[in-house]
């Protein structure tokens, strides 16, 4: 895929943040997480959640749905440079 300056520097910004990257790492174990789940995994509020998960889906990085009363998120980047991107954060610990 081929991208553009912008959605490259919507794409830096959402992975060079510690918390959104924490929060698209717990995707690589589970396919589908609601807001309170996020919020609780990373220890952060239900407003900063959905703040950092807005950033992440302007990047393309998360897709959203609701399910009942619920939002919940599925990482949604199926791109070659992306998952190379991911892969290397593996072997990163985040404090």
């Amino acid at each position: 895929m081929n991208y553009t300056d912008s959605q490259l520097v919507a794409l830096f910004k959402a992975l060079g943040d510690p918390t959104r990257l924490r929060i698209i790492r717990l995707f690589f174990d589970q396919k589908m997480l609601c807001v309170t789940q996020i919020a609780k995994q990373c220890s952060i509020s239900l407003p900063s959640a959905s703040q950092h998960l807005k950033i992440l889906e302007h990047a393309q990085l998360v897709q959203k749905e609701r399910i009942g009363k619920l939002m919940c998120y599925r990482f949604c980047k199926k791109d070659a440079f992306v998952n190379k991107a991911l892969n290397l954060t593996k072997h990163i610990e985040c404090v």
